[in-house]
């Protein structure tokens, strides 16, 4: 009996532990993964991860198969049908999108901008616009995101030529929340594909119903006789 409550015990504590995702650019960007004890490295890959280059084709006939498959893309979709498919889309996916945004926190944000422009007045004018846009763009997010800044740093340079820009935010979320939008999603789509093969399945029998032209009405032949 107590395999049974061992096992829901260990999926609860799979499910309940956060994942996070380190995101930084301190000189070089980088992303890691972290999970219970797991420390995983995004990016950059690590040395014996890394992607080797693309074998080129050997004879003329992969050569010319290359080509075809570069040639061969997808029709463009038109203006009216990709916003006929966002307003289809938008309705359905609004709920576990929104689960998924309410369940995610953007922890431990640093941000150190240093302003130069070269020029001391400009510089010190673009230094007041960079303040606006920062913290207006802060207080804005934070109204529909969870976001928790640890240091907000902007300084003038009046010695650099250019902005540079150090930041670094720790991107949470429980897998729970991630698999039920998911489910959220996926039951949405199986449902859609019944109903679609239901409505397809009524019309293909509306069209055996009805005689073809040249050919006498059967059920008007039995009335009449």
């Amino acid at each position: 009996m107590t395999v049974f409550w061992v096992i829901p015990a260990v999926l609860a504590a799979l499910l309940l532990a956060p994942v996070s995702v380190r995101i930084e650019n301190k000189g070089a960007f980088g992303v890691r993964l972290h999970y219970l004890f797991f420390r995983i490295r995004l990016y950059p890959l690590p040395e014996g991860g890394r992607e080797e280059p693309a074998k080129e084709p050997k004879n003329k006939k992969e050569k010319k198969a290359a080509e075809k498959a570069a040639r061969k893309k997808a029709p463009p979709v038109s203006a009216k049908e990709g916003l006929e498919l966002l307003q289809t889309l938008l309705p359905r996916l609004w709920r576990p999108v929104r689960r998924l945004v309410r369940g995610t926190t953007f922890a431990q944000l640093t941000l150190d901008v240093t302003v130069g422009r070269g020029d001391a007045a400009e510089t010190a004018i673009e230094f007041g616009k960079m303040n606006a846009r920062v913290y207006g763009a802060l207080a804005l997010l934070q109204n529909f995101l969870k976001i928790r800044a640890k240091r907000i740093w902007i300084a003038p340079d009046f010695t650099a030529r250019r902005d540079e820009y150090r930041y670094s935010v720790t991107v949470k979320i429980l897998p729970a929340t991630v698999l039920a939008s998911l489910l959220s999603i996926g039951f949405w789509v199986l449902w859609t594909a019944v109903k679609g093969l239901g409505s397809a399945a009524k019309k293909t029998g509306r069209k055996k119903e009805k005689p073809e032209p040249g050919q006498p009405d059967l059920a008007q032949a039995g009335n009449g006789a």
